[in-house]
């Protein structure tokens, strides 16, 4: 079994930060022939967008939007952020808010982001707004992939904040795959992450 983690306890050992390349590769377990020639979302991508520039260095021919809620307006961290992102397809955003069209991306990834850094003070009303809109900008048989999630949120927690958002795809008929990942403690410390699960979701064909 592998080793679940707190809320308190992911707060103290992560920082939001951008994480490269090969961070998503493992932890999201992600191959080059699953990205080729796909519209690709990185939700809570971080201030460099290293996933996208990743991508880029290795010949890998998608076509990457970044999500990045620090570029939003009036704060000075917001500001310091659009300062140093200067890439093309970066927008800003939150899960709850996206502004994109319906069905517009292949495969959404996330590592580190949500739903780690959604607020849970009013139960899971953001989780679903989150979930709902993943599923609305995510195209037919596309693909959801998330890391690291806390299954306890879903199976036995008091709040059971994944609950409500995974039956909501699961009545639309998403597959949902719960996988127990391998911990590699050295890349835990080395990317600033923690134990968990990996989620991912497959939209059905229409």
């Amino acid at each position: 079994m592998i080793e679940e983690f707190g809320r308190r306890e992911y707060w103290e050992k992560s920082q939001i930060t951008s994480r490269p390349y090969e961070a998503y590769a493992y932890f999201l377990d992600l191959k080059k022939e699953e990205l080729q020639g796909k519209d690709i979302l990185d939700l809570g991508s971080g201030e460099k967008e290293e996933f996208k520039k990743g991508v880029e260095e290795r010949g890998i021919e998608a076509r990457v939007f970044s999500v990045n809620p620090m570029l939003g307006p009036d704060t000075p961290e917001s500001e310091l952020a659009r300062k140093k992102s200067s890439r093309e397809k970066v927008v800003a955003g939150i899960a709850q808010e996206m502004p994109f069209k319906d069905k517009k991306f292949d495969l959404i990834v996330s590592l580190d982001a949500v739903p780690l850094y959604l607020h849970s003070r009013e139960g899971d009303s953001e989780y679903m707004q989150a979930f709902k809109e993943m599923d609305r900008v995510l195209n037919d048989g596309g693909i959801i992939k998330i890391y690291p999630v806390n299954k306890r949120d879903y199976d036995n927690n008091g709040q059971a904040l994944l609950k409500k958002p995974l039956k909501y795809l699961s009545d639309k008929d998403y597959k949902i795959t719960w996988k127990e990942f391998k911990l590699d403690k050295e890349l835990m410390e080395k990317y600033l992450t923690t134990g968990g699960w990996q989620l991912i979701l497959e939209k059905p064909e229409r």
